[in-house]
């Protein structure tokens, strides 16, 4: 597992559509974390939708935001990779850890792409490994006292995350980023790159062309073909494909 400094995390202005889910998130967090709600059966929010389209982003700024407001709270950012481990036991170890909590802080665990760590128990490439530890995150999560702990997750594939996790999550769906936001990356992006106007609206044409005709469809995307456009410049002196 990974503790993340919350002054470490670079602040990102979001697209207008993350910003709505952002202040959805940090609303409800923040509510719990102000209360005692032990009783409640909410455990976290789990994002899903397409790659490229900033879950990961999202939950990073709700956490940033969350503990600069509550001084206590302690960021966990884990992967596939921080649990696995070849001794029997020693995944399903670290696991329980993540959930330990004193009683005086508050904490986010965040948990990208987890279908990775826990797969659907009907999945045909799950394993039995992946039942073991399902087991051990379903008992935490009965457990967990949402006024202490709140758990963010994403995932690209919610086909694999199992049945029994999504009913213990608020599920939100991030959709195909729509063409305007795109748009707006892009045009906020090249605004900060130190190259002539007429280069500038050369790469933005040619990009634009890509978002209208779905060749680009996410944010990475745009991002990636503005690093490319500028660098094809920076080291030969023109813009080719």
């Amino acid at each position: 597992m990974t503790e993340l400094d919350p002054f470490t995390i670079k602040e990102v202005e979001l697209l207008d559509y993350q910003k709505k889910v952002f202040k959805k998130i940090y609303n409800v967090i923040t509510w719990l974390f102000s209360g005692e709600y032990s009783y409640l059966p909410f455990k976290g929010f789990l994002l899903y939708g397409p790659p490229g389209t900033g879950k990961s982003e999202i939950v990073k700024q709700v956490s940033k935001k969350v503990a600069e407001a509550y001084p206590n709270v302690k960021i966990l950012f884990i992967d596939g990779a921080d649990i696995a481990s070849p001794k029997w036991g020693d995944a399903e170890k670290k696991l329980r850890d993540v959930f330990e909590i004193s009683d005086y802080e508050r904490r986010i665990i965040i948990f990208d792409d987890i279908e990775s760590l826990m797969m659907s128990r009907g999945a045909d490439i799950a394993k039995e490994w992946h039942y073991s530890i399902n087991s051990v995150l379903f008992h935490a999560l009965d457990f967990l006292d949402p006024s202490k702990c709140i758990v963010l997750s994403t995932t690209n594939r919610i086909d694999l995350v199992d049945d029994a996790l999504k009913s213990r999550f608020y599920l939100i769906e991030i959709p195909e980023v729509p063409k305007e936001e795109l748009y707006k990356l892009l045009d906020k992006t090249l605004v900060r790159i130190e190259i002539p106007e007429d280069v500038k609206m050369e790469i933005a044409s040619k990009i634009r062309d890509k978002i209208n005709t779905k060749k680009i469809i996410d944010l990475r995307g745009v991002l990636y073909e503005i690093a490319l456009f500028v660098f094809n410049y920076v080291s030969e002196g023109e813009i080719h494909e």
